[in-house]
Parts: C-alpha cells; sequence; structure tokens
C-alpha cells in the first residue's frame, strides 16, 4: 500500500510533536519531514517531495504566504497544500487559497478528524467533478441563500453571474487564478454578453451587499463574515470567500 508522505511547517514544536503522535496510528501515512520556520520548510520540501504540506501562516525567517509565494516561483505542483493557523482573517484565506493551497484549517481542530482531512485533500478534494445535476443545484442553493442573506437579490444580474462563477469554480479551482482571462468570458459566452458587463454586474452586486450588510445572517461563516469589516471586497475577494465554504460544505 502506498503511503502518504507528508510534511509539516509550524514554528510550535509541541503541535508538531502532537501531529507526529496522532499520525503514528494511521499505517497509510507517513510523516516523512519537520521544519520550524519557512527558509527550512522550502530546503526539506525540494529534499523529499511530500505529497501534502501542512503549513502555518506565522512562522519565523519566512511565513506560510512567502513559503506559498515560493512554491508558486518554483512551479512545485506535486505537493498539495493544507494550511494551518489561529488566523481567519478573510484576505489571508482567500490569498492563500489563490495562491495554490487546497484546504485551510484553523485551529485548534479536531485531531480525531485530522488524518480524514489529509486523506481528502490527497485524493482530491480540491477538484471534485460535478458528476450530476442534483449536486449541481445544491450548489446553486446552497450560494443562492448566502447571496440572499447579504441582500443581493435573484433579479439583480450578478446574482446569476455569481453561481455560474461559482460552479465553474466547483469543477475547474484553478480558474480563479485567471478571474479576467477566463472566468469572466465564459460567463459572458453561456450568457450571451460581454466580459465588462459580468465584471460591474458582480460588482454592483457587492456594492449592494455593502449597504445591507449590518442586517444580515452570516454568523455561521468564518469565510465570508469579516468580507465587509473594513471596506469592500473585491470579485475576486468575494468569490474565494464564498468558495472556500462551498468546498466545507460540498
Amino acid at each position: 500500500m502506498k503511503k502518504i508522505k507528508l510534511m509539516i511547517a509550524d514554528d510550535n514544536k509541541e503541535f508538531c510533536n502532537i501531529i507526529s503522535e496522532v499520525l503514528s496510528y494511521e499505517s497509510d501515512i507517513d510523516l516523512v519531514a519537520t521544519a520550524y520556520d519557512g527558509a527550512s520548510a522550502l530546503e526539506k520540501l525540494k529534499k523529499y517531495s511530500p505529497d501534502i504540506l501542512l503549513l502555518d501562516i506565522i512562522m519565523p525567517i519566512l511565513d506560510g504566504i512567502g513559503v506559498l509565494e515560493k512554491i508558486e516561483e518554483l512551479d512545485i505542483k506535486d505537493t498539495k497544500i493544507i494550511i494551518l493557523s489561529s488566523v481567519g482573517q478573510e484576505k489571508i484565506t482567500s490569498y492563500a487559497l489563490l495562491k495554490g493551497a487546497s484546504y485551510y484549517m484553523m485551529k485548534p481542530f479536531d485531531f480525531e478528524l485530522f488524518p480524514k482531512r489529509i486523506r481528502e485533500v490527497y485524493f482530491g478534494m480540491d477538484s471534485k467533478p460535478l458528476s450530476n445535476e442534483k449536486k449541481i443545484n445544491d450548489i446553486e442553493e446552497f450560494v443562492s441563500k448566502i447571496l440572499l442573506d447579504i441582500g443581493i437579490m435573484p433579479h439583480i444580474k450578478g446574482f446569476s453571474y455569481i453561481n455560474d462563477a461559482l460552479i465553474e469554480a466547483y469543477g475547474n479551482p484553478e480558474i480563479l487564478k485567471k478571474i479576467t482571462k477566463e472566468l469572466y468570458p465564459k460567463i459572458a459566452e453561456k450568457n450571451k454578453t460581454t466580459s465588462s458587463r459580468v465584471e460591474r454586474a458582480i460588482r454592483h452586486s457587492i456594492e449592494l451587499a455593502s449597504q445591507n450588510i449590518e442586517n444580515s445572517n452570516l454568523s455561521h461563516s468564518i469565510y465570508i463574515n469579516s468580507l465587509f469589516k473594513k471596506k469592500k471586497p473585491t470579485n475576486l475577494e468575494f468569490l474565494a470567500g464564498i468558495f472556500q465554504e462551498i468546498k466545507f460544505k460540498f
């Protein structure tokens, strides 16, 4: 049986020891390396080529975001990344996902479920196929509820464009990295309009939401709840936030 090769990058040595102990009971997961700062994490990543990297956001020398950026520069694609952090800021979360992270786990978390999450990421949780019409309908219903909660009504064009964008992203997460060149044109083609009108309609929807956010019901969401705290999110930040909610739900 092929084991999942795992690496931890976290400056909390006690936490790393706990993870090591938890995984010692899992016959299909092999902890191959541990790093306590971002610089050594990159060195060991290149040396051990793990299947999964557990990456903390806050680390000395080079933080987790810096590690993600370096991984992108080095074009390392064989390692899937799970972000581990006590920081729940939406901008950090969405940026980490856009920089290649497959999953984001908030500390503290359930150690009993932890091996299950590793397997889900390893076997492709971040690129689930849309296998049937019911799944598409379920996602659309889920997204629609979120949009209604924050005051984006179905008669607004951006309502359907946001749904279309997130359905596309669920089947192909990489398209969120190409929002202008690929995502907007794809939605525009489907709706017989232009990319610029799609972009403006989504932006208009976000502006409407910002006016109604005080009356919204988003206490359940760590990824969306902070979107409008300081300023209106960009289209990309907004879509990435809801996309993360979809990944958790489905």
